[in-house]
């Protein structure tokens, strides 16, 4: 990488933090060079064709750095400082090395991908199938060179024709196994590989493959892939199942009434697939929006509380959906039953489900929340992932919280979670891209809370997006959150450490409450927002040690959000709540929850406590 001007240029980028590196600002030295008469240029543009394996460059940055103080309020810029940096690099030639490759856009060079499948999947004792083999390059600005990889068919599989590919490279097999070697792969592109192959014996036959591996993108996973040898069996009836998400709602609310339609058959593709599902017979359930058609590919329609698929078509081995949207304008328990599912001659089962809908203005849902801890981590590190599930209800407790979080791809569980959390059963594998909370509790009380924590990891670089979703619960309406953010990098993460004390209470007028946060990393940490619950009493001021926060007054029970922007510096901090005399606090609850604006900055919270 130094020897040209780009690599130079380059590896001076990575360490600059001071703005853009240009050419003017980089000298190059050549101070061991096999001609003599070569003379070094001031800037980066040497003839690097006089540089021999063993020769060493000598590479100085050049740049002005104008520091910039803050005192009493005002801003002065001091006078540039000339900062300089030399690196020496010695050229080797015709070095081998192994491990991760750089590409052209500056990333590793990821593995090649490959999949496999019988088409068809299934035969007649003695019949043929093609065995087909494709292999993707997930890279988007580099080739992959040197692809190859072995398959070894399963006892009493043979091969009966010669292997054909797209991927260049030499192709060769025997009658058990073929092979792919030196293959090509365009960024962004695939290729295939397919032979035909036979089997007498009846029975499923597992194949795997060799790992697929390549020269500069190292070594992917295998792949596997089931033939059947034998007669068909009789094909199977559709299956259905429902579900209303969210499930409770409040009366008036929406709720989306779906169907999930089953093909059991691995090898049969179902059509003419229909049902038709009448809803409960009181007049408030109907339908609140026009139905979408088609779907399941076939026609949709609803008329006099009802919904009718007809015409649909369901893959081999896949599903589909039928969604809609209903209300209710009263509350209570709304049990729905399905007709049966049908396809032609076929008739499957009948499905169910139950609305729970709650009364207008008298529960709430809880307030939910997700977050990585690291935001930022080294690819195999580790970070936890948490949902905060917090009760705003002051005389319900919530029973029946689940929850199915599914990761982004390249995303998974490092480890088996721990159960019991929240009350309820946690289940995942290590990993696994997904997990679950069932059965969860949460009793009653304002801002009574719990959290479910799992650790995930990742295996390549790259921005992992863990999508928003919902929790529910057997009493209230669901609860949405937002999606949280994962970053795995070749950098150290940052960590920023908050500590804080117990409140205090001055019992004299005013009154205040006086809380304690220390911030004990080394760095300013920006504050997102204060909120602030409390019970009884105005609240007429919020301060950050001398900086006001907040002036004015709020009816008891409210929230505020406060300090968004505001600086808190390394060191302890007084957050002081203040109410106004003569009325008094004690015995009343109060609660504050600080974020900060950087997601590594942990959650801070006084929990529900009470002024005594």
């Amino acid at each position: 990488q130094y020897k040209n001007c780009d690599g130079i240029r380059g590896a001076a980028t990575r360490v600059d933090f001071l703005g853009a590196i240009t050419d003017i600002q980089i000298q190059y030295d050549n101070t061991r060079n096999a001609n003599p008469s070569f003379i070094p240029p001031i800037l980066c543009s040497p003839t690097m064709d006089d540089i021999i394996s063993g020769g060493a460059i000598k590479v100085t940055v050049t740049a002005a750095w104008a520091p910039v103080i803050f005192p009493d309020g005002f801003i002065f810029i001091l006078r540039p400082l000339i900062l300089s940096s030399s690196s020496y690099r010695t050229i080797l030639g015709k070095v081998e090395v192994t491990g991760e490759i750089i590409g052209s856009s500056g990333s590793i060079i990821l593995p090649p991908n490959i999949s496999k499948s019988f088409i068809p999947a299934q035969i007649s004792p003695g019949g043929t199938t093609t065995l087909q083999f494709t292999i993707t390059n997930p890279n988007a600005s580099d080739s992959l060179i040197g692809v190859g990889f072995t398959d070894t068919f399963p006892p009493d599989m043979t091969a009966v024709s010669v292997p054909a590919s797209t991927c260049g490279g030499v192709i060769s097999s025997t009658s058990g196994s073929v092979t792919l070697t030196g293959g090509t792969i365009a960024a962004g592109g695939s290729c295939s590989v397919s032979i035909s192959v036979t089997a007498s014996i009846v029975k499923i036959y597992h194949n795997d493959s060799g790992m697929v591996s390549s020269s500069n993108g190292g070594t992917g996973s295998p792949s596997y892939a089931d033939l059947t040898v034998g007669s068909p069996p009789a094909p199977l009836a559709p299956i259905i199942t429902k579900a209303f998400l969210p499930n409770p709602i409040l009366e008036g609310s929406n709720t989306t009434l779906k169907f999930t339609i089953t093909n059991p058959n691995a090898s049969v593709i179902l059509t003419g697939v229909g049902f038709t599902d009448t809803f409960p017979t009181l007049p408030s359930l109907m339908t609140s929006v026009s139905v979408p058609s088609p779907q399941c590919g076939g026609t949709v329609s609803d008329a006099s509380g009802s919904v009718t698929l007809t015409g649909g078509s369901v893959p081999a081995g896949g599903s589909c959906t039928v969604s809609i949207r209903v209300t209710t304008a009263a509350f209570g328990g709304f049990t729905n039953t399905s007709g049966p599912v049908t396809s032609g001659a076929l008739v499957g089962n009948t499905a169910t489900a139950t609305l729970t809908v709650n009364p207008k203005n008298t529960v709430a849902p809880p307030t939910v929340n997700q977050s990585f801890s690291p935001f930022e981590i080294k690819k195999n590190e580790t970070s936890t992932l948490t949902f905060f599930i917090t009760n705003v209800n002051t005389s319900l407790a919530l029973t029946g919280l689940s929850f199915t979080d599914t990761f982004p791809a390249g995303l998974e569980l490092a480890s088996v979670p721990a159960t019991p959390q929240c009350g309820g059963v946690v289940t995942g594998v290590a990993g696994g891209g997904s997990f679950k909370l069932t059965g969860g509790t949460l009793s009653k009380g304002l801002f009574t809370s719990c959290t479910v924590t799992v650790q995930v990891t990742v295996k390549n670089n790259g921005t992992y997006t863990n999508p928003a979703g919902s929790v529910t619960n057997a009493q209230t309406g669901a609860s949405l959150y937002l999606s949280s953010t994962l970053s795995a990098t070749n950098s150290p993460p940052p960590t920023c450490t908050i500590t804080h004390a117990v409140p205090t209470y001055n019992n004299s007028y005013p009154e205040t409450v006086s809380w304690g946060v220390t911030n004990t990393s080394t760095t300013n940490q920006v504050i997102d927002r204060l909120v602030v619950f409390w019970d009884g009493g105005n609240l007429t001021s919020v301060t950050l040690d001398t900086t006001s926060l907040f002036t004015g007054n709020e009816d008891p029970t409210t929230l505020s959000i406060l300090g968004q922007g505001k600086t808190m510096i390394p060191g302890t901090h007084s957050l002081v709540f203040s109410f106004p005399a003569p009325f008094s606090i004690y015995g009343k609850n109060f609660n504050a929850t600080l974020y900060f604006q950087a997601s590594y900055c942990p959650i801070v919270s006084t929990g529900s406590w009470q002024v005594k």
